[in-house]
C-alpha cells in the first residue's frame, strides 16, 4: 500500500537530509574553484586548473572530493526512492533515471580523485569535461521530472478527467 504523504516516508527523509548536510559541508571545507561546479571544461582548461593547484589546495580538493561520494550516495539514493515513490505505477522505469547523475557523477569524482593522487594519466581530462556535462544534463532532467511528479502528486494536474 502506498503512503498518502510522500515526505512520511523515513527514506526521503534520512536521504534528502543526507544530501543537504553533506552539501552544506562540502560549500563549508571545499575548494573555492573546482571542476564538479563547471557545466563543461576542455582539456586545456581542465589542465592549467590541475597545474595551478597548490599542495595545500590537492589536500583540500581530495577530502571535498570523498566528501562528494557521500553526496553522490545520498541525493542518488534520495532521487530512486522519491522516483519509485511518485511515478510509482504509471512510469515504472523512470525510477533508474535517478541513477544517471550518479553515475557520471562517479566516474568524474573517481577520476579526478585518481588524478590528484597521481595514480592515472592526466590526459583522463580529454574526455572527463563530457562526464561533467552528463552529469549536469542528467541532473537537470531528474530535476525536472522530481518536481513535475510533485505537481502530479499534489494534484495540480489531474491526467485521469476526460474533456
Amino acid at each position: 500500500m502506498i503512503k498518502t504523504n510522500f515526505f512520511s516516508d523515513w527514506k526521503i527523509i534520512l536521504y534528502g537530509t543526507g544530501t543537504i548536510i553533506t552539501a552544506l559541508i562540502m560549500s563549508q571545507i571545499g575548494p573555492a574553484e573546482s571542476l564538479d561546479a563547471k557545466f563543461y571544461y576542455g582539456f586545456k582548461e581542465a589542465s592549467d586548473f590541475m597545474d595551478s593547484l597548490s599542495p595545500k589546495d590537492i589536500e583540500e580538493y581530495l577530502l571535498n572530493e570523498f566528501i562528494d561520494l557521500g553526496l553522490i550516495f545520498f541525493y542518488s539514493s534520495f532521487l530512486y526512492v522519491a522516483f519509485s515513490r511518485l511515478y510509482h505505477s504509471a512510469f515504472i522505469g523512470i525510477k533508474y533515471l535517478a541513477l544517471l547523475p550518479a553515475i557520471f557523477d562517479f566516474i568524474e569524482t573517481k577520476s579526478i580523485i585518481l588524478i590528484l593522487n597521481q595514480n592515472i594519466d592526466p590526459a583522463v581530462l580529454n574526455w572527463l569535461g563530457f562526464v561533467t556535462a552528463a552529469k549536469w544534463i542528467f541532473g537537470a532532467a531528474c530535476f525536472v521530472f522530481f518536481i513535475l511528479g510533485l505537481l502530479i502528486r499534489l494534484k495540480f494536474f489531474d491526467f485521469t478527467k476526460s474533456s
